[in-house]
């Protein structure tokens, strides 16, 4: 059978050997920590991460009546310590929490920063930002990325 004067066996093959080089680009792509991809997928997870502790910190204040005063406060019953430690920080520390905690008060707006996180990307600081309505701004690609109220999945 031939499509375009192309015989299908052909079409297969090329396919294939279209697949093998996407593979090996992004798997080099992946073994490079500094690479485009590596940034995105960590700066991705990193993002997740601080939608992760925004959630406890919502249910730490339903739960209490008040936020944590730190996010200490939330471990290990709302967040476990894993989340606090992002990748992009330098410290080896896996109890060291990376996440830079502003507490809200009763009159703060819903768009104000409840979490930021400063990270070094080819020598340039940039913040991921996680408000209190959980929308985020992630200007690690250099670009303004808002996510719908309630972070990821909601």
């Amino acid at each position: 059978m031939k499509a375009f004067g192309i015989t299908c066996g052909i079409l297969v093959l090329l396919t294939i050997i279209g697949g093998f080089l996407i593979y090996n680009v992004v798997k080099t792509q992946l073994k490079n920590p500094n690479s485009p991809v590596s940034i995105g997928i960590k700066a991705g997870l990193t993002v997740t991460q601080g939608v992760a502790i925004q959630q406890g910190i919502v249910k730490y204040k339903t739960e209490n009546g008040n936020y944590p005063a730190n996010l200490a406060a939330l471990t290990p019953k709302y967040v476990p310590m894993s989340m606090m430690h992002s990748s992009f920080d330098k410290s080896t520390d896996p109890n060291h929490i990376s996440w830079q905690y502003i507490r809200p008060t009763a009159s703060s707006d819903p768009k104000s920063p409840m979490l930021k996180l400063p990270v070094t990307i080819d020598g340039e600081t940039r913040t991921i930002t996680i408000n209190i309505d959980g929308s985020t701004v992630n200007n690690t690609q250099g670009g303004y990325d808002q996510t719908p109220k309630g972070g990821f999945g909601q």
